[in-house]
């Protein structure tokens, strides 16, 4: 007896296996880069959000290659130290004092240009991709606003303003979305699905009141949306937690 169900044990899990390969699907080279960028772009929306000093729409409007001072002379690459972005602000959609944080910034309204100061060197970062802005170019920006003392060597070692306010993007590379923009024959042009999670997250995050932002966000958490309702319930469970 124990031999013959240990033969159908095994005949049912060899149907099984076979079922599942054959119903497995290969996925091509631009499928599988399609994955990445997806999770890269919608992957842990409410963590990005809330670790990010500000989320913006901006037109990167300028691009500088930066020289270390003292660097010694030989070729153009070897002088260029970092990359200086100006971005034109459109829209801002996020403030991070928005979020139940146990250290906020002090409450302040990102300017009408930023910039963002990538250094070249270290050539890598971990494995985190640097930041990169096509001139002309319209972001979804996540911005991160690196402490006092980092800013200050920047402008000591690199030729920055002295006065000036520089940013990265949140997990470098992570927090630069490239966007379509707007044209005369299509003045709403179709934008990254990341566009619209990240509004409405914030949108319901950025209630003042408490409760409202509870409620809001209680709403948000019956979205079909699988991604919104994850988001919107791991929010939930932050203000919750958070000191009223």
């Amino acid at each position: 007896m124990r031999l013959l169900i240990l033969c159908l044990f095994l005949a049912n899990a060899s149907t099984l296996f076979s079922q599942t390969v054959a119903n497995r699907k290969v996925l091509s080279g631009e499928e599988v880069e399609q994955l990445w960028k997806d999770q890269q772009e919608l992957g842990d929306l409410y963590k990005r959000t809330a670790a990010s000093r500000f989320v913006i729409v901006g037109i990167s409007s300028k691009t500088e290659l930066i020289d270390e001072r003292g660097a010694q002379q030989g070729r153009i690459d070897d002088n260029v130290a970092g990359a200086l972005y100006t971005v034109e602000v459109e829209d801002t959609i996020c403030k991070q004092e928005d979020f139940p944080l146990e250290t906020r910034p002090n409450p302040n309204s990102v300017a009408q240009v930023v910039h963002l100061f990538v250094p070249i060197r270290p050539p890598v970062e971990g494995i985190q991709r640097k930041e990169s802005l096509s001139q002309g170019g319209r972001y979804l920006l996540f911005l991160t606003l690196p402490d006092q003392e980092q800013q200050n060597t920047w402008k000591k070692r690199f030729t920055l303003d002295p006065n000036g306010m520089y940013y990265r993007g949140e997990e470098f590379a992570r927090g630069v979305i490239p966007l379509t923009k707007p044209t005369d024959k299509d003045p709403a042009p179709k934008q990254p699905a990341v566009l619209d999670k990240v509004v409405q997250l914030c949108q319901a995050v950025g209630k003042r009141d408490r409760s409202e932002k509870i409620t809001a966000l209680n709403l948000l958490a019956t979205s079909p949306d699988p991604i919104l309702k994850k988001e919107a319930l791991e929010a939930l469970r932050a203000v919750q937690l958070s000191p009223e």
